[in-house]
């Protein structure tokens, strides 16, 4: 979960549930197994996943919200009347200062209600809802950012805010991107095409897809396209689009006031026969190489497919997202949960759904949620901040109604930005240190960094991922309760262990 109870078990305020943790990640664990996570195993084994990952989300959603309202107790102030039941407090789970457009629940009227929050690195705030039936001034909610708008001129659909302004046809295509900081159009031909291909591998149905496959695609063209959300706040179109022969597609295509990106919210009725559907954005980008996102770095590909090498990378893994870019510009496509990427010249796919009928005939039907994202940028990935931008997508705030006020707290931040603070978690064999692991993530050595806390440290050491002494510790020093990392090296992942006043 987020590290919440990590950090309420650190300030004193609550009994980090250890057993309840472990056995949650065991379960997920053993959904890692290798026919479980890409879908090629046999359908009781999918039903097991499916009971186990709720018995993982019933388990922690509670500690969650407990964990959370520990912290406040901790650093917060009670409130009385009517200003205690439209508190809402906020936890931000990354290292960086957030400010994003949020749905909540209005307590007056139980309907969703949107607004704009800034929260801070690793920490926490509360807002404070006007009544529902207040009149809140655009200027007032949008905090000096420009508004979002959505309007329809003839037979296309214009989403606009500061930064970009994207217009959508009436086949729910993504027909322009204009990246107003450079003035470029993002886009050298339609995007958000939704591309239907046969899936008939040669030999193993759920495990294989051939590159052959990818000659069959046939853009989905009936859709129906609606204006769906006109407030300042964001602006939103609904786009409805019959898939196949038997599937629905549904989509939010949407922009916020202070977003940088165009988020497609996708929800999809899934009951096709050996069918595999993509998302295609042909992007004006000119570059021979693509970069995607790994688990603790990037790497650069080709698009082309010069060699026996290139046309095997058909389709490869990325975490989060994936960018083309050439100087001084660039354009990044992001997901949430979905992980099949390829660049193919200057188009970028992503890859949604598969119906494989072998060895589960009833493999990924039914229901799906997910969200993609494309955000032009200017300069490079690292500047742009595309890793963030992919971060934030991933990992929502953690939006708890709480009687109590919480000022903006940060229980940790790490200086220079260029070092990612990853996981917050309690020592294994150590009750009184807490676990600390960052990595290095644009390719270049990070110096003299430094981690503020609000947390009582009195020591720290570096240790390895296993949490043994590292033999070199010598880079880690604590200075006036932060800690000094020397230096950390391109891609590098090193883990910290800091001992507090007090048991975690």
């Amino acid at each position: 979960p987020a590290p919440a109870p990590a950090l309420a078990a650190a300030a004193g305020q609550y009994a980090y549930p250890r057993a309840t943790l472990a056995m949650a990640w065991r379960d997920m664990l053993l959904n890692q197994f290798h026919d479980v996570l890409p879908g090629s195993c046999i359908k009781d084994v999918f039903d097991d996943a499916q009971r186990l990952y709720g018995q993982v989300r019933a388990a922690l959603s509670p500690i969650v919200k407990e964990s959370v309202n520990a912290l406040c107790a901790k650093v917060g102030k009670p409130l009385t009347g009517d200003d205690s039941t439209r508190q809402v407090v906020l936890f931000n789970s990354l290292g960086f200062e957030r400010t994003e457009v949020l749905t909540v629940t209005h307590p007056d009227t139980h309907t969703p209600a949107l607004t704009l929050v800034t929260t801070p690195p690793f920490g926490m705030v509360s807002i404070a809802l006007p009544p529902a039936t207040a009149a809140v001034r655009a200027e007032e909610s949008l905090a000096g950012h420009g508004p979002a708008s959505a309007v329809q001129t003839g037979d296309v659909f214009v989403l606009e805010n500061d930064a970009i302004k994207a217009t959508v046809s009436q086949r729910g295509q993504l027909v322009s991107l204009i990246h107003k900081q450079t003035g470029r159009e993002a886009l050298s031909g339609p995007g958000n095409r939704l591309m239907l291909y046969d899936d008939i591998p040669l030999f193993w149905d759920a495990w294989d897809t051939m590159e052959y496959s990818f000659e069959t695609g046939k853009a989905q063209q009936a859709a129906t396209v609606t204006l769906h959300e006109t407030g300042s706040l964001r602006a939103s179109v609904h786009v409805e689009v019959r898939v196949g022969l038997k599937s629905v597609l549904k989509q939010t295509i949407s922009l916020a006031a202070p977003d940088s990106m165009v988020k497609f919210e996708t929800t999809v009725a899934w009951h096709e026969n050996r069918k595999m559907l993509r998302v295609a954005f042909d992007a004006d980008v000119l570059t021979d190489t693509a970069v995607y996102e790994t688990q603790y770095g990037a790497i650069r590909r080709p698009t082309h497919e010069n060699t026996s090498w290139d046309v095997a990378r058909f389709e490869v893994a990325a975490q989060r997202w994936m960018a083309l870019e050439e100087h001084g510009f660039g354009l990044a496509l992001l997901a949430d949960c979905k992980y099949g990427y390829a660049a193919d010249g200057q188009t970028m796919y992503l890859s949604l759904l598969r119906s494989s009928k072998a060895p589960d005939a009833e493999a990924d039907m039914g229901l799906h949620h997910f969200t993609y994202a494309l955000m032009p940028y200017a300069g490079c990935w690292q500047s742009a901040r595309v890793l963030q931008a992919g971060q934030a997508l991933t990992r929502p705030l953690v939006a708890i109604a709480s009687p109590i006020a919480v000022p903006p707290v940060s229980f940790f931040t790490v200086t220079p930005d260029v070092v990612v603070l990853d996981t917050v978690k309690p020592a294994e064999d150590c009750p009184d240190a807490i676990v600390l692991r960052l990595y290095e993530p644009y390719g270049g050595k990070a110096r003299n960094v430094r981690i503020s806390t609000t947390l009582p440290v009195i020591a720290c050491k570096r240790v390895t991922i296993l949490e043994d002494p590292h033999p070199d510790g010598s880079i880690v020093t604590l200075e006036a309760g932060a800690v000094l990392v020397r230096e950390i090296k391109p891609f590098q992942v090193i883990t910290l262990s800091l001992t507090l006043q007090g048991r975690v």
